[in-house]
């Protein structure tokens, strides 16, 4: 019995046998753009694990017998480093069924400088308000997406310092999102981070999944 898989915007297509692994990896991304995310599909579905979909080079393992499937690289804008306000996108693949009752929903992210200013630094967080986020290809759509009717605005933490996790109750966007009509398990939720600051000194900046020296975002859902 034999496993297919077809890779796009990257290398690793081929196949192999029941229960079987293949090692994938992404294309280098174009002008202005970074990796972000693999989308997965599979015939019948349900039958594929990529092992770090937010990798670029990871792999995927199959379940059963003479199964296509299909992974696909996606890339987005880099966001610019100007102070102001600004959006960040961040992709999670969920494995949770429509209208599932949440219980409770957290991010934590891991700040990279140490404010010197509390200055006039907030941060708004939502949903990109779709029940399959597609990565922004700029970062004037990323600026144009919508975001749930339930946000969080947070001003609790005027000074980050660097090295340290806070994290934020996500509960209401994100089961706005797991009870959208068009919402399955498998699909990808982005949070949506807005942030406005006056200069360096008081912008809440994070690590990305990129970062060699913190963790990048987490999302933690109980249901």
């Amino acid at each position: 019995m034999t496993n297919t898989l077809t890779v796009t915007n990257g290398s690793g297509s081929g196949s192999c046998g029941s229960g079987g692994t293949i090692s994938i990896s992404a294309n280098a991304p174009g002008a202005n753009e970074q990796f972000l995310y693999w989308n997965q599909d599979s015939f019948p579905p349900g039958r594929i694990v990529v092992a770090e979909s937010l990798a670029s080079s990871t792999s995927v393992t199959f379940s059963g017998d003479n199964v296509d499937a299909y992974v696909t690289a996606v890339y987005g804008a880099v966001v610019p480093t100007a102070y102001g306000n600004y959006r960040s996108w961040i992709p999670f693949v969920v494995n949770i069924a429509k209208d599932t009752v949440l219980t409770s929903v957290s991010l934590a992210v891991i700040a990279t400088q140490t404010n010197t200013s509390a200055g006039t630094g907030y941060i708004i967080l939502g949903c990109d308000n779709t029940g399959n986020a597609t990565a922004p290809t700029n970062y004037n759509e990323l600026n144009m997406r919508t975001l749930t009717a339930s946000t969080v605005t947070d001003l609790s933490q005027p000074i980050w310092v660097a090295g340290t996790t806070y994290t934020f109750n996500l509960l209401a966007p994100v089961q706005e999102i797991i009870n959208h009509a068009s919402w399955v398990s498998g699909n990808t939720l982005a949070v949506i981070i807005q942030g406005g600051s006056g200069s360096s000194a008081d912008a809440k900046l994070f690590a990305s999944y990129e970062n060699s020296t913190y963790d990048e975002p987490k999302l933690t859902i109980t249901y």
